[in-house]
């Protein structure tokens, strides 16, 4: 089970109250069901020693100057650590870089109230080549703003796995080069007691060409009368003059 999150969705959500919806899920079943799940985040901090991105104290204030400030600000007003709170500054900085380069085309104020057509590409295509070292990590999305996906921030995120309730930091994957990398001691853990070095076995049976794996008995199964297996398929698929009824069987055609 993965769960890939950016924005608001913090650590702590499946704490809520969970009594609008005791009919359907208890909090417990919430947790047995992500239990050794995976979530990828953004990371909490960058490296401490960079520059922090949009400061007035440009060159002299670092990430670690920003993290301090920014934890004591939160204690002193009674606020929860929050760990996106460096991702929700980075999207700030994005804004206040997107508005000096409209200015900069020669845009005023009162035109980036209500953008026209023109003014809302111009801005797609700076959100789109926008590139920095912020607060959380490296800030940047695809070249091609045309394609799915095109939005999605590229960088590296934090890989946490959440086990019997506790979620912790197992390594980091890169964005850029595609890469995971584990933090020292960390691996990936599964029920029963496996481990990245000792995975479990394969929880389903491969089936011998000619049979296909029924999840409702866990066992191998034949084709039926009115199927006929496809091997470049893997699947026992309809005979000519029938159709799909269910899952392993087909009706005749009216």
């Amino acid at each position: 089970l993965v769960f890939a999150t950016w924005g608001w969705f913090v650590a702590g959500w499946m704490d809520v109250d969970m009594t609008a919806y005791s009919d359907k899920c208890s909090l417990d079943g919430v947790h047995n069901a992500f239990n050794y799940g995976l979530q990828a985040t953004a990371l909490a901090w960058n490296d401490l020693t960079l520059p922090v991105p949009c400061s007035s104290e440009e060159g002299t204030a670092t990430v670690a100057d920003f993290k301090r400030d920014s934890l004591a600000l939160a204690a002193s007003r009674g606020v929860a650590y929050q760990s996106d709170a460096s991702a929700a500054a980075d999207a700030i900085c994005m804004f206040a870089m997107a508005f000096n380069a409209m200015v900069d085309k020669n845009y005023a104020t009162e035109d980036l109230e209500e953008l026209s057509e023109a003014a809302f590409s111009d801005l797609l295509a700076i959100f789109q080549s926008t590139s920095f070292e912020g607060l959380s990590g490296s800030v940047a999305f695809p070249k091609n703003g045309a394609t799915y996906g095109a939005g999605d921030r590229i960088g590296t995120v934090a890989i946490n796995q959440t086990v019997d309730r506790v979620s912790s930091q197992v390594g980091t994957f890169d964005g850029h080069t595609l890469e995971m990398t584990m933090d020292p001691g960390k691996s990936f853990l599964f029920p029963d007691g496996y481990t990245q070095a000792n995975p479990p076995s394969g929880l389903f049976e491969k089936c011998d060409s000619g049979k296909v794996y029924d999840y409702s008995s866990n066992s191998c199964v034949g084709c039926s009368d009115t199927t006929i297996y496809v091997d470049c398929a893997d699947a026992c698929l309809c005979r000519a003059g029938y159709f799909q009824s269910g899952r392993f069987e087909c009706g005749v055609t009216t």
